[in-house]
Formats: C-alpha cells, sequence, structure tokens
C-alpha cells in the first residue's frame, strides 16, 4: 500500500521542521548568551589595587611556590590579611590570581607599593609572632617573612625592637619560651641583612 503525501502533509512537515529549527536556534543563541555572560563575569577583577592587595599576592606567590598553601602558612595569610585590609572574598581571589586564572591587577601599574608605610611594622610583627607560634616552620613560611619584611622596608633597628618586643612579652605569654626558641632559629635561618 503506497501513500500519496499530500500537500497539506508536505506543508505540515515544513513547518514543524522550520519551527524545529528556529528552536535550536533560539535555544543556541540563549546558550552562547549565558556563556559569554558566565565567563565575561570571570575576567571582572573584584579586588582593587592597593598597597594591601600587592603585599599579600606577593607574599601568597611565595606561599605558593609549592602550589600548596600548608595550615601555618595559612595562619600567617590569614593574619596578613587582616592587618592589610584584603577582605576574605579577595583573599579567594587573590588565589586564583596567582594560580594564573584570573588577571593580576598589577600587570599593567607602573605604582611601586614596596617601600616603608605606617603600620608596617605592626604588620610584620604580627605575621612574624604568627609563625613563631607554629610548632614546624617551613623554609615556605621563613620566606614568606623575608619577603614580607624586604617589599615593606623593615629597617635593622625596627627588626630589633620587635625582637626585644617579643622577648618581653616570653615572660607573660604561656607560648614565650618556645616562642623565643623560634624567633633565635628565624635569625639564624634567615638573618636579617
Amino acid at each position: 500500500m503506497s501513500h500519496n503525501v499530500t500537500r497539506f502533509e508536505m506543508v505540515y512537515v515544513t513547518v514543524n521542521t522550520g519551527l524545529l529549527c528556529l528552536v535550536y536556534y533560539l535555544l543556541r543563541r540563549t546558550f552562547d548568551w549565558y556563556n559569554h555572560i558566565l565567563w565575561s563575569s570571570r575576567t571582572v577583577m573584584s579586588v582593587t589595587p592597593s598597597r594591601g592587595l600587592y603585599l599579600y599576592l606577593r607574599t601568597l606567590d611565595i606561599a605558593m611556590d609549592d602550589e600548596i598553601v600548608t595550615d601555618d602558612e595559612a595562619s600567617i595569610l590569614h593574619v596578613l590579611a587582616n592587618a592589610l585590609g584584603v577582605s576574605p572574598s579577595s583573599t579567594a581571589e587573590c588565589l586564583a590570581i596567582i594560580r594564573g586564572e584570573e588577571k593580576n591587577p598589577f600587570d599593567e601599574l607602573e605604582e611601586d607599593y614596596s617601600g616603608h608605610h605606617l603600620g608596617d611594622v605592626t604588620t610584620y610583627q604580627s605575621a612574624l609572632i604568627a609563625a613563631l607560634d607554629d610548632e614546624v616552620i617551613t623554609e615556605d613560611e621563613w620566606s614568606m617573612l623575608e619577603v614580607l619584611r624586604n617589599l615593606i622596608g623593615l629597617q635593622p633597628d625596627q627588626h630589633g625592637m620587635i625582637e626585644e618586643a617579643i622577648r618581653q612579652m616570653a615572660d607573660i605569654d604561656t607560648n614565650g619560651t618556645r616562642r623565643i626558641e623560634r624567633l633565635n632559629r628565624f635569625n639564624t635561618v634567615c638573618p636579617f641583612n
């Protein structure tokens, strides 16, 4: 039994095929638009270049040399972020910048954020105490502290005052004796030049 295709059936099939193509086209355009919005929003930086962000990124870069941030390194980075005014959401974005997943906001800037500023000594002292309070101080932690003190232009007399303050706190702090032992080791491993 043969079936002759009527004109109505041909028009019906043509219209339905056209509608399917139109639906496919609209879905594809919507999908492309969604992907464009999704990916373009990832390249928009929510971090604004600042000195605090610069110091944090440089220190985080040292911590990520081995592609791992240990708990001890994270505690130093947490202290630094708080002292430098880097928000928790910005710290996550900084990690993406260091991994190369986001654009570094300092790549196209010519401004030099290093050098000594008000509050730097306190920031360094906080980071040093956080490192000294760890059970084991890693080479990455030493490197982070050394980079930080070089970036902020910490002077030998300022470092000496920090050491003296840590030694004075040893008498009233339960971790004081162990902190002094680690400070002496820090001065041996990472001497102030």
